[in-house]
């Protein structure tokens, strides 16, 4: 099955403590976790050789930095040997250690891909078009939104990483979780970069409801840009962001 969403335009408006009566040999009276200290969100540059930028981790005032071991993972979470930079792209790199009591910590790190060429720079202060972002190429979100009774004006909120990377809170534009009410569980952030013709793409999104059901999804721009005031020229401030998404479960 696949169903199709098409948003049309989104518009720019301007410890816990337990004691107990025997101690058991072996085991410390407090269990410190692993703590990490490392830089996230890290950017690199395409072509740029990517490079482990350090990490710290401590077992209360204990360095254990050498117990350390990390794995990279590609946006699909499949594990990989290294970090490409041959385009925009996004990677997680998950560090673990483990305490004297055998308890392992975890920290994750985000890496973006990015483009230095593009000077393309949309605004972030964004609005949803109710009038022209639609469900299935039919009924508009204020039409179904008048429907349903729950919102009239769904948001989302779009953020800068860094260079040409972007955050969106819901690809969606608020479907599910604002005109249907079904709450901010049934968001899908994602993660977009914008290239110096203005087209979008989609570098990473997710989201934990669909999972929950067992089934495998994709969440993606399918096609999109950015807009300015109708200008072929991106030195104006851009006025609107339009893409169109596709869920299929497999």
């Amino acid at each position: 099955m696949k169903k199709k969403i098409s948003i049309v335009s989104v518009v720019v408006a301007a410890l816990m403590v337990g004691g107990c009566s025997k101690t058991t040999e072996g085991v410390t009276g407090i269990t410190y976790y692993p703590s990490f200290e490392l830089e996230t969100p890290y950017l690199v540059a395409i072509g740029d050789i990517y490079s482990e930028p350090g990490y710290a981790a401590y077992e209360g005032d204990d360095d254990i930095t050498s117990k350390v071991s990390y794995a990279i993972y590609d946006a699909d979470g499949n594990q990989v040997s290294s970090i490409s930079t041959s385009e925009c792209a996004y990677y997680t790199v998950v560090y673990s250690a483990t305490n004297v009591d055998g308890m392992t910590g975890t920290a994750t790190r985000e890496v973006f891909v990015y483009d230095p060429d593009v000077t393309v720079v949309p605004s972030t202060d964004v609005t949803v078009d109710m009038d022209k972002s639609t469900y299935n190429a039919s009924a508009t979100y204020a039409a179904r939104a008048a429907g349903y009774g729950k919102t009239s004006q769904s948001s989302v909120t779009v953020s800068s990483i860094g260079g040409n990377i972007y955050s969106i809170s819901d690809l969606l534009g608020g479907w599910y979780s604002q005109i249907r009410g079904y709450g901010s569980g049934y968001n899908f952030p994602s993660y977009f970069s914008v290239a110096q013709d203005g087209s979008i793409s989609t570098i990473y999104s997710y989201n934990a409801w669909y999972g929950a059901y067992g089934a495998s999804y994709a969440s993606y721009i399918t096609s999109g840009s950015v807009m300015d005031d109708g200008s072929i020229s991106y030195e104006a401030a851009m006025t609107s962001l339009t893409w169109q998404v596709y869920l299929q479960a497999n």
